[in-house]
């Protein structure tokens, strides 16, 4: 379907320039099989805390927003 990789030295830079949300999550939800897959980054993003929780309520495609 496509390809995504990175140069040698392009992922240190991204995240340097916070071009990534890094956080950390709780293995509950990774284990738990009443959170549907599609849900899994919401529960990611949330644990992030701060303004990046936001996006969590961001509709799916946001042209529809």
């Amino acid at each position: 379907m496509g390809y995504s990789g990175w140069a040698p030295g392009q992922l240190e830079v991204e995240l340097a320039e916070k071009a990534w949300i890094v956080g950390d999550l709780d293995a509950k939800y990774i284990f738990d099989k009443s959170i549907a897959d599609d849900d899994l980054w919401k529960h990611a993003i949330r644990g992030t805390g701060g303004k990046n929780s936001l996006l969590a309520n961001s509709p799916k495609d946001p042209k529809l927003n």
